[in-house]
């Protein structure tokens, strides 16, 4: 900052400039801003002022950023002040801003013009002033004379006055205001139609009055159409009064009224208006729900039905008790989550004080059907809380295509709104499950922690886990039973699962499993071959997450052998032990599956490949024995498995380690490399490749 003073004290003349980078703030921050300010005449009868200012980089928000430049000035000439400010701005994505006017007065009294207004947000139609509008500040209250913004055939017309003292009489008019640019704006789904309609601000500022009418025409959502919306607001007294109606030609009429406590006083005493009455209500005659979807995608695919109602709230907002009845009646739902469609379904509510009574549920899925009734108490300790009961009959419960369940049994809902409480008996009486994984002869490979991989592109920033919800606060007691008919399916497996769990949760707790799920009968493809279920169980005992013991056995004949595969241990660290009949050691019992005889019979090629399969066995399972079983019956001191590579090696000699390895990548490669142990520390390797290279290595080496 530079700034300097000259002259007499009663005819100063001062000069100042700024500049500032890189500013930062919670809110805002600029890349550079600078000002240069020049006054003359100060101390004496006839000072003014001029003011230039610029600035790039300007953020507020996270928005992309702004270019600005303006300039100000001011005089005073026989004890009137005269002023001028106009300002412009611009970003990179099209968005401008602008802005200019002047004024003259003195004391609390000053007039002038706004010559200049205009505001364009990116991709759209500028909004600018149709003509110069005459402002006025009054001894407090503000008047403007028909400002008037179009952008297109779009018009926004604010004129009258405002203020604390006197009568306030004030208007704004709106025609075609179109609601696409709103909706693209807030960053909302995609939107349709026009506004048009007044809003008449009258009263006092200690006791204001509103009143307006507005119309949307031809709302939409995306590609649905909502038809009309007209509001009428009213404002006296402290209340708040709303009445709207959507009107569409085939969807229905709905009608909604309320009544609100509201202070809009902007001066004077506040009262509490905590306990003051609340009334709003919500009509309709077969109101079509086909729209209903758009609104709450994630929860409904589709909704073929229609609604009647007649409901009211009345009381302080504290205490809100309810009247009325509702009816839907629809032809389908389908839900997003599970995929399946409810059909003819026919609900009957009432609304009682503070209890929703359900007094008929009903709907089919797939083959089986749904019935439901009970209450709902809908505020914190309504008289019943919960207790409602659902049974079903073979019903639809999942209809994905990893899943499909038809379930028969009763639900028993209890506790609370806020902390329900779940508890009763589930008989599945079909299931096919198609899950994408099941444990094969491929390795499980986990990310090694200790290795840091460079190059790649930054991860995602993970979002903040959603604060609690319903499902934090539920309680589960359910009861599952798997009787027949339930099966794993996948072109390497069919499995016939039956069992007992026992599915629980406390609040604020994870879900927790105990029971048995066996393997009644089926085939598995492993190694190639299938093998026949001879018995399995999977046993849940609690475990948070869930890591389920394997007991599961199968059997497959190769030849003159009858292979059987055991699978043990847990579904995170399985075990796997192969035996035979009759009895051979575990890597002949792998070349057997693989090539239909022992390893000591194999080719080059076939040992080779008997080792890969081998170690990615043993790298998915525990498997100790099987890869010992392997180096000892090719008489190997190492043997190891990359991606695409196999490696093994032999001490010939105390000092010398001969290894082969062969990688059968995009450039298959073979190496061969002997290494000579000259001190405990250090050694030399010679390695050749089928590629034609050679290498000598000196190796030093130390364990710690």
């Amino acid at each position: 900052m530079l700034a300097s003073a000259v002259g007499r004290l009663d005819a100063l003349t001062v000069d100042a400039s700024l500049g500032a980078r890189d500013l930062r703030s919670e809110a805002v921050s600029a890349r550079r801003l600078d000002a240069t300010v020049r006054l003359d005449g100060l101390g004496g009868s006839a000072p003014w002022a001029r003011a230039w200012f610029g600035g790039t980089g300007i953020v507020q928000s996270g928005q992309p950023p702004w270019r600005a430049d303006g300039a100000a000035g001011w005089r005073r000439a026989a004890s009137e002040d005269r002023g001028t400010v106009s300002v412009r701005a611009s970003r990179a994505d099209g968005a401008v801003a602008a802005l200019a006017l002047d004024g003259a007065g003195a004391g609390e009294r000053f007039a002038g013009r706004l010559s200049t207004l205009r505001v364009g947000l990116p991709g759209e139609t500028a909004w600018a002033l149709v003509a110069p509008a005459r402002w006025r500040l009054a001894d407090g209250v503000v008047s403007a004379d028909r400002l008037a913004l179009t952008a297109g055939s779009q018009r926004v017309m604010i004129e009258g006055s405002l203020g604390v003292p006197g009568r306030n009489a004030a208007r704004v008019a709106i025609a075609a205001l179109e609601l696409g640019p709103i909706c693209r704006q807030l960053g909302e789904r995609p939107c349709g139609g026009t506004v048009a309609g007044t809003l008449t601000l009258g009263g006092t500022a200690a006791a204001p009055t509103l009143d307006g009418a507005l119309r949307a025409a031809a709302v939409r959502v995306e590609r649905e159409t909502y038809g009309d919306v007209t509001l009428d607001v009213r404002y006296a007294g402290q209340r708040l009064g709303l009445r709207a109606q959507l009107v569409h030609a085939d969807a229905g009429r709905l009608d909604a009224d309320a009544t609100i406590p509201l202070d809009l006083a902007w001066h004077g005493s506040h009262p509490d208006l905590r306990m003051q009455p609340v009334q709003i209500g919500l009509r309709t005659a077969g109101l079509d729900l086909g729209f209903v979807p758009l609104l709450v995608p994630r929860t409904l695919r589709r909704l073929d039905g229609r609604l009647t109602a007649d409901l009211r709230l009345a009381g302080p907002w504290g205490a809100l008790r309810g009247s009325g009845t509702a009816a839907l009646s629809a032809s389908a739902i389908t839900l997003s989550a599970t995929a399946v469609t409810y059909e003819g379904v026919e609900g009957r509510v009432r609304l009682d004080g503070d209890t929703l009574l359900i007094e008929q549920l009903d709907a089919r899925a797939g083959n089986g059907t749904l019935h439901a009734s009970g209450r709902l108490g809908l505020r914190e300790g309504a008289a019943g809380g919960v207790a409602a009961t659902i049974r079903l009959d073979r019903f639809l419960a999942v209809n994905l295509a990893a899943y499909r369940a038809h379930v028969s049994g009763t639900l028993r809902l209890a506790g609370s709104v806020p902390a329900p409480v779940i508890e009763g008996d589930i008989d599945v009486a079909d299931a096919v499950i198609r899950p994408s994984v099941l444990p094969t002869s491929a390795p499980s490979l986990e990310a090694d922690p200790t290795i840091e991989v460079v190059g790649l592109p930054p991860a995602a920033v993970e979002p903040a886990p959603p604060g609690p919800d319903l499902l934090d606060a539920l309680t589960l007691g359910l009861r599952v039973r798997i009787e027949r008919d339930a099966w794993i399916r996948r072109d390497d497996a069919d499995i016939e699962l039956a069992g007992d769990l026992q599915v629980t949760k406390t609040p604020q707790a994870p879900t927790l499993l105990r029971g048995r799920i066996r393997l009644v009968r089926g085939s598995y493809a492993f190694q190639g071959r299938r093998f026949t279920l001879e018995r399995g169980v999977v046993i849940f005992d609690g475990e948070n997450p869930p890591d389920p013991a394997l007991q599961v056995e199968a059997t497959h004949r190769a030849g003159d052998y009858r292979v059987v595969v055991a699978l043990g241990g847990t579904a995170t660290h399985p075990t796997l032990t192969l035996t035979s009949e009759p009895p051979l050691d575990q890597a002949d019992i792998l070349a057997v599956l693989l090539f239909g005889r022992p390893a000591h019979d194999l080719r080059r090629e076939q040992s080779v490949d008997l080792q890969r399969q081998a170690v990615a066995l043993a790298a998915g399972y525990v498997a100790p024995e099987l890869r010992r079983s392997v180096m000892d019956a090719f008489g190997l001191d190492t043997l190891d498995l990359g991606a695409t590579e196999v490696s093994a090696g032999r001490y010939l000699t105390q000092d010398i380690f001969l290894s082969i390895s062969a990688d059968f990548g995009a450039q298959p490669t073979q190496i061969v490399g002997v290494e000579y142990q000259l001190l405990p520390r250090v050694s030399v390797k010679v390695s050749t490749s089928s590629r034609g290279s050679s290498a000598i290595d000196l190796l030093w080496g130390r364990r710690y």
